[in-house]
């Protein structure tokens, strides 16, 4: 099989689990009562932290520098949670869209520009790194 193609498999697989792990910490959150947008934070960074380890090691099987690649992989998280969360909050806001519809559509938006920024920039090796120089 295409390497690209295991890869986007197992990118998925990894987003599965990532966001298990979200809905499930949301569903706890909002069952015990605190406000969606908290609760949305809380649980997305749930799947951020387990998406780093597992896309690191199992989907990209990257190396070198990890405190480099944990920082890019942060950023990318973190402009995926503020677009997330905007669409979240607009569809429950503003379209008055259920609750678990939007938190699915927000979801899933991210996860085309999740793929690619970390394929293209998270988990490749530095410039240095490249030309064999450790």
């Amino acid at each position: 099989m295409n390497r690209l193609v295991t890869q986007w498999m197992k990118f998925g697989l990894v987003g599965a689990v990532n966001t298990g792990i979200d809905f499930a910490v949301f569903t706890l959150l909002i069952l015990l009562g605190w406000p969606h947008l908290l609760a949305q934070g809380i649980s997305y960074t749930s799947g951020v932290l387990n998406g780093y380890f597992m896309n690191r090691s199992w989907t990209f099987q990257a190396s070198g520098d990890n405190k480099r690649q944990f920082l890019k992989f942060i950023s990318l998280s973190a402009v995926l949670m503020l677009m997330t969360s905007g669409l979240f909050v607009s569809f429950t806001e503003h379209l008055a869209w259920p609750i678990w519809c939007s938190k699915l559509a927000a979801t899933g938006s991210g996860v085309v520009f999740n793929y690619i920024g970390s394929r293209k920039w998270v988990f490749t090796p530095s410039k240095t790194m490249e030309k064999g120089v450790v």
